[in-house]
């Protein structure tokens, strides 16, 4: 008996010593992790958008360009008038002449500009053929 006695007393003993050390023994994160993206902002210290935490404007270009708008009046008609109303100026289908027929048929004018088909005889230069091509991908405008 007293062997039982023994063995359950070194057994508290025992199981009072962990939780004693364990409650003594933890220690508090005081440390808190900040998401930098979802984290609210001081306002008093946020950064201007083109500048150095210092204040100076950076020296490097905005890396995405403003797209350029290519004009059917000052850019792809002047074109289709040196190359192609020759033979598109109302005798032949489509009038290059005419900018509603020009919309109406842009797919089929771009692809026929795109694979050098046309114009027949002639050629476009690349700078030409980028000029068409955009105007059309960007919705063939009256501007």
């Amino acid at each position: 008996m007293k062997i039982k006695n023994i063995i359950g007393l070194c057994f508290l003993t025992f199981s009072s010593i962990l939780i004693f050390s364990c409650e003594n023994n933890v220690e508090e994160d005081t440390t808190a992790i900040v998401d930098p993206i979802s984290a609210p902002t001081d306002p008093g210290n946020e950064i201007p958008d083109g500048e150095n935490p210092d204040g100076e404007t950076p020296d490097t270009p905005d890396p995405t360009p403003e797209p350029t708008v290519i004009s059917f009046s000052a850019d792809v008609k002047p074109i289709f008038d040196r190359n192609c109303t020759g033979c598109h100026g109302g005798n032949r289908f489509p009038d290059l002449r005419n900018i509603n027929i020009i919309q109406a048929n842009s797919g089929t004018i771009r692809n026929q500009v795109v694979t050098r088909r046309m114009p027949q005889g002639g050629s476009l230069s690349n700078e030409a053929i980028a000029i068409i091509r955009d105007w059309i991908d960007s919705g063939a405008l009256n501007n």
